[in-house]
């Protein structure tokens, strides 16, 4: 039997084309013609797929596609209008952050209330109680009420419910990204569990790391409609590349060939390539360690002392660094450029080969690439050591 089934299900949303804002322009309005005029808006359009039970299942696209409408369809807070949503099991969601709470409320009543929404009794929830509140690390404002809550604090005890009722379906969205660093990795630690366990998870995320990380399998999802659904890496693989025009680097041509070459550029690249030991595979690497990029190049055309560049960049197509430029000595060869250690936070990149002639940068080749972490951490990671400079003694 299937978690989740949803069967050709359609949903639409009414959009405003104008709204008056006074009560004059309600009047000017009507005496123009009538009411404002209405357009339907299909956030989903027969939309159709299984979630298998005890499936890690992953769902990426960009903003306005659809992911927390589908989200909201599967947990019963919103109807299809066409279509249906069968879902086998009991189920415990993070969505909009705050969700299922009252403002007013302290955070123990928000543990009865979230967790009776959740269909959960109030014996079952006491006997949860402590370990709730101990791991959202929020014991010393349990009695305070939750609108003087921090975001994280919040996220922190709705993450502690939903899994410490003991679901056999959890569904995640982006809240995640509000907690600290060490929360957050508490709580993919969660998830590990839940999946060594059997459990059934649904996450929605832009972190394209952590879902190849953790699921089986991906839908990606655009304007409504399903682009592809099948094994985690080979999808989000071809939405990244669909994401910033690249390809990634293990879709590369034959060695034979040039690799993202433009015929007009006057050096070829070829045989490109990651190498970092113990990786997941040919695009997926580790933080804090080492990796190889090489490759062999050929000039085609004559240049007055041509100079490679490496450059990195984060999702969002952000230059986040630049190497220094190597001189070509030859017209053709092979390179190697070496990182002593990967320190990007966990995420997506683009790892971009350029050349550089009488101050004129053009790029060669594109690829994309993901940093996963034994830990969680966040921002560039910092390569330093620490020494004593003075010794006090107080």
């Amino acid at each position: 039997m299937n978690a989740i089934e949803i069967e050709g299900v359609w949903k639409k949303f009414i959009w405003h084309q104008t709204r008056a804002r006074t009560f004059k322009e309600t009047l000017l309005s009507l005496t123009k013609g009538g009411a404002p005029k209405q357009e339907p808006f299909w956030a989903l359009r027969d939309v159709g797929f299984t979630v298998r039970r005890g499936e890690t299942f992953g769902v990426v696209g960009s903003n306005g596609s659809g992911k927390s409408t589908l989200l909201k369809l599967i947990t019963g807070i919103s109807k299809p209008n066409k279509g249906k949503v069968t879902v086998n099991g009991k189920i415990s969601a993070l969505l909009e952050l705050g969700a299922g709470f009252h403002p007013d409320f302290t955070g123990r009543e928000n543990i009865y209330l979230n967790a009776s929404i959740l269909g959960i009794s109030r014996r079952e929830i006491s006997e949860q109680f402590d370990e709730i509140v101990e791991f959202a690390e929020i014991a010393p404002f349990i009695d305070q009420p939750v609108k003087t809550y921090s975001s994280g604090m919040y996220m922190r005890l709705a993450f502690s419910i939903a899994v410490k009722v003991n679901p056999d379906i959890l569904v995640v969205d982006e809240v995640l990204a509000v907690g600290d660093s060490a929360f957050q990795d508490k709580c993919f630690k969660q998830i590990e569990r839940f999946k060594n366990e059997g459990k059934t998870i649904l996450i929605v995320s832009h972190d394209l790391g952590s879902l190849k990380r953790f699921c089986d399998r991906v839908a990606w999802i655009s304007k409504g409609k399903f682009m592809e659904v099948g094994p985690a890496g080979e999808v989000i693989d071809r939405y990244y590349q669909d994401l910033i025009g690249v390809r990634p680097a293990h879709a590369a041509a034959p060695d034979d060939s040039p690799v993202s070459a433009p015929k007009h550029h006057p050096i070829l690249i070829s045989d490109f390539r990651f190498a970092q030991q113990d990786a997941a595979d040919e695009a997926t690497f580790t933080i804090g360690e080492p990796l190889e990029v090489s490759f062999t190049y050929r000039c085609i055309e004559k240049l007055d002392s041509p100079r490679l560049l490496v450059k990195v960049h984060d999702a969002t197509g952000q230059e986040l660094a630049v190497s220094h430029a190597q001189s070509l000595q030859a017209s053709e060869g092979a390179l190697r450029f070496s990182f002593a250690a990967l320190n990007l936070a966990p995420g997506s990149y683009r790892f971009e080969l350029g050349y550089e002639e009488q101050d004129v940068y053009a790029p060669l080749q594109q690829a994309s690439f993901f940093v996963l972490a034994h830990r969680l951490e966040s921002g560039v990671r910092l390569d330093g050591s620490w020494s004593t400079t003075e010794a006090l003694i107080g």
